[in-house]
């Protein structure tokens, strides 16, 4: 239940955002970064979630 109203609020705040800065290109060299960075990490804990479960 409370993960829907974290969704919504998620949801919220990126359309939020989107409306303040809507081209990525315009985000701070730094926020690109890390994005970029943290998202490659993600990616990477997802694939090895799926590469566990597939042994199990």
């Amino acid at each position: 239940m409370i993960e829907k109203y974290v969704e919504i609020w998620i949801k919220e705040y990126l359309d939020s955002l989107a409306k303040l800065i809507p081209d990525y290109n315009q985000l701070d060299d730094k926020i690109r970064n890390n994005h970029f960075e943290l998202s490659l990490k993600l990616m990477a804990l997802v694939n090895e979630g799926m590469i566990e479960r597939g042994k199990k």
